[in-house]
C-alpha cells in the first residue's frame, strides 16, 4: 500500500490519502473517500452528463482512473480532491480536474460530486500546455480553491474564485522574479495567517545540494505574484510544508545530502538525513535546517500542523452554569495556545431551529492559563459582570476564526444557583450553600459562590433562595 500525503481538518481529525484505498480517517480507520466512479448530470467542459472517477477502479483486468495525489477536508462536510478522471458521454474526450465532494458519513456511496474545477483548454492558445499534471489543490478561509499543476515545462497555478467565474492562472515556468521560473513544483501550503501560499520545487538547485528554496505567491485579489523567497541552508530538498495558523510561522521538513556516493552500499547508513526548518512571517533572511537526530524518520515525505484540541473543560459540555455574573469557565487543551481575542470564539444565546443569537463575547475577558506542567493549554474565560440571561441556553463555540484550535462548541443552560449542579434550583442548593459558609477567597469557579466575589456568604444563599424553585430548562430545538 503506497501512502501518498498526510492531513488535518479544523476538527483535528487526521487523514492519509492512500493510493489504492482513497482517503482514509486515521482516528477511527474509516474510508471517507473510497474509490469510485460517481455520475454527475453537467460536466464543465463538454456540458454533457459524466462519469467521474476518483481513484484508480479495477475490472476486468483493466484500470480506470487516476491515485488521489491530495486533498484538502474542511468543517463543514466537505473533501476537495485531486486528479479526478471525468468521462463525458458521447465522443467527447476524457479529461483530468480537481473536484470538490460532498461527503455522506454511513451512506453507499459516501460521496457526491459538487463541483469540478477544470481549466479546458482556450482555442485561440498558440501554445497548449500539457493539463495533466494535477497533483496538488488547496483552499483557503474565503472558499478560493487553488490547483497545481506540474509536468516538464508545463508548471500552473490555478485559483478558482469561491464567488465562481474564470481562474486566475500563473505560468511557474516564467513567473516574474524568479530566474528558471519554479520548475517541479512541490508541497504547496496556503496560508491562513497571511495571504500568500507557499511552495517548493522539486529540482535541485546545484550539485553541492547544501539549501533548498521556499516561495510564497501572494492571493490577495487572486493575484498570484511572488511576494516572497526564503533560501533554507542545511536543507538539500523540501519534501513538505505547513504552517502555524496562529503565529503564521512555516514549518518545512526535509532531506540533508552531505554527499551523494557513486556507489551505494546498503551496509552502510543511508547518507541522507532528515531535517526541519522555521520560516518566520516576517522576515526573509536565509534560515537552517536543524537535523532530526535520535529518531526513526528516514525521509519524511510529508508534514501537516496538529491543532489544538479541546479535552475536557469546567463547567464540562451541558452542565449548567450557576452564577448570575462572573460566570468562569476553564477550557483544556492538549497542545498550547495563545488568547483570543473578542469574535475568535463565539458566546451565543441559542434559539430553536439551530439557530444562535448575536455574539456577546466582548462581554467576557479571555486568558491563557499553564497547565501543571508548565505549558500554555488552560484557556480561562471570564464574565464581565452580567451577561448571561437566567433560564437560557447559551453555546460557546469555535467556528475556525480562533486559528491553531479545532473547532468545538459547548453549551450551557444558565440556571442561577445551581450549586448541586443537578440542572434544576431547590432546597438541595440552598442547604448546600448554607453548609459551605463561609469561606473567604475561594477558587474562583466554586459552585457554591453566586454572585462570583470569591466569598461565600449570607448574600449567596439570599442569591440560591431568590431564584428557588426553577425546574431544568428545555434545550431549544435543533441543537
Amino acid at each position: 500500500l503506497k501512502n501518498e500525503k498526510i492531513l488535518c481538518d479544523p476538527l483535528g481529525n487526521v487523514y492519509q490519502l492512500n493510493s489504492e484505498h482513497g482517503l482514509i480517517r486515521l482516528n477511527d480507520g474509516t474510508g471517507v473517500v473510497t474509490v469510485g466512479g460517481v455520475s454527475v448530470a453537467t460536466e464543465p467542459r463538454y456540458s454533457t452528463s459524466a462519469v467521474v472517477y476518483i481513484g484508480i477502479l479495477e475490472g476486468d483486468g483493466e484500470y480506470t482512473g487516476r491515485p488521489l495525489t491530495d486533498a484538502v477536508v474542511t468543517a463543514d462536510g466537505y473533501a476537495y480532491v485531486v486528479p479526478v478522471l471525468v468521462v463525458p458521454s458521447g465522443s467527447n474526450e476524457e479529461y483530468l480536474a480537481a473536484a470538490k465532494l460532498q461527503l455522506h458519513p454511513n451512506q453507499t456511496p459516501c460521496y457526491s460530486v459538487v463541483q469540478l474545477y477544470d481549466a479546458a483548454p482556450d482555442p485561440n492558445e498558440t501554445y497548449d500546455p500539457i493539463r495533466t499534471g494535477l497533483r496538488e489543490i488547496e483552499v483557503d478561509d474565503a472558499g478560493n480553491v487553488y490547483v497545481l499543476s506540474a509536468r516538464v515545462d508545463n508548471n500552473l497555478l490555478w485559483a478558482y474564485p469561491a464567488v465562481g467565474g474564470a481562474p486566475a492562472v500563473v505560468d511557474l515556468d516564467t513567473i516574474s522574479g524568479v530566474t528558471g521560473g519554479i520548475p517541479n513544483p512541490i508541497y504547496m501550503c496556503v496560508s491562513r495567517h497571511s495571504q500568500l501560499i507557499y511552495m517548493a520545487s522539486g529540482v535541485a538547485e546545484g550539485p553541492n545540494m547544501d539549501h533548498d528554496t521556499v516561495y510564497a505567491l501572494s492571493t490577495a485579489s487572486l493575484s498570484l505574484t511572488l511576494s516572497r523567497t526564503v533560501d533554507v541552508n542545511g536543507m538539500s530538498h523540501v519534501s513538505g510544508i505547513t504552517e502555524d495558523p496562529a503565529t503564521g510561522e512555516i514549518w518545512v521538513v526535509g532531506t540533508y545530502i552531505e554527499s551523494v556516493p557513486e556507489y551505494v552500499d546498503l551496509d552502510e547508513p543511508a547518507c541522507y538525513a532528515p531535517c526541519m526548518a522555521m520560516i518566520p512571517p516576517s522576515s526573509d533572511d536565509p534560515v537552517t535546517a536543524s537535523l532530526l537526530t535520535g529518531s526513526d524518520l528516514g525521509y519524511p515525505i510529508d508534514v501537516t500542523w496538529m491543532p489544538a484540541n479541546l479535552i475536557s473543560s469546567n463547567p464540562v459540555d451541558q452542565d449548567t452554569l450557576w452564577r448570575y455574573q462572573k460566570n468562569v469557565l476553564r477550557l483544556y487543551f492538549d497542545g498550547d495556545i495563545t488568547a483570543p481575542s473578542s469574535g475568535q470564539i463565539l458566546i451565543q444565546e441559542m434559539l430553536p431551529n439551530g439557530a444562535y443569537g448575536s455574539d456577546i463575547s466582548s462581554g467576557f475577558t479571555f486568558t491563557v492559563e499553564n497547565d501543571p506542567n508548565g505549558n500554555p493549554r488552560i484557556l480561562r474565560i471570564n464574565e464581565t459582570n452580567t451577561q448571561f440571561t437566567w433560564q437560557r441556553w447559551y453555546a460557546i463555540r469555535n467556528v475556525g476564526d480562533w486559528k491553531g484550535v479545532s473547532n468545538f462548541t459547548l453549551q450551557h443552560a444558565t440556571q442561577v444557583g445551581d450549586a448541586t449542579n443537578d440542572g434544576a434550583i431547590s432546597n438541595d442548593d440552598k442547604a448546600l450553600v448554607m453548609a459551605s459558609l463561609p469561606v473567604v477567597f475561594g477558587p474562583d469557579d466554586l459552585r457554591t459562590d453566586i454572585n462570583g466575589d470569591t466569598h461565600v456568604i449570607s448574600s449567596d444563599y439570599s442569591a440560591a433562595n431568590t431564584f428557588n424553585p426553577s425546574n431544568p430548562i428545555p434545550k431549544p430545538s435543533g441543537h
